[in-house]
């Protein structure tokens, strides 16, 4: 008979290095029609605020987007998830505002996790 041995656990996400970069991914936004919706971390959504939606960053992460297309960029708090897969990212309509992406509802992006 063989000793037992401990076997961890899977995780549900992949770990996510302190210091992401992803670059030429794609982000959307989501707007009004989710307003007052609880969020994953429990908190009501608000559309003009500078959040976000994630699969794999931590929930109260902060990212930098930039849209590659403007290069202007945003400092965003990840307070979501993602329901839907092939977009790294999901941002408020806030946020969306700030980089300029609002009219075309997707933007290739550079997303580098801050804290």
């Amino acid at each position: 008979m063989q000793p037992f041995q401990h076997i961890q656990p899977r995780q549900s996400h992949v770990p996510v290095p302190r210091r992401l970069l992803v670059s030429g991914t794609t982000a959307s936004f989501y707007g009004a029609r989710q307003s007052d919706r609880r969020m994953a971390n429990g908190k009501r959504f608000k559309p003009l605020g500078m959040t976000a939606a994630s699969r794999t960053l931590p929930l109260g992460a902060t990212v930098r987007v930039t849209n590659l297309a403007n290069h202007r960029n945003a400092l965003v708090l990840v307070t979501d998830r993602v329901g839907r897969r092939g977009h790294a990212l999901d941002l408020s309509l806030g946020a969306a505002q700030h980089l300029g992406m609002q009219k075309q509802g997707l933007a290739r992006a550079r997303i580098e996790r801050v804290s």
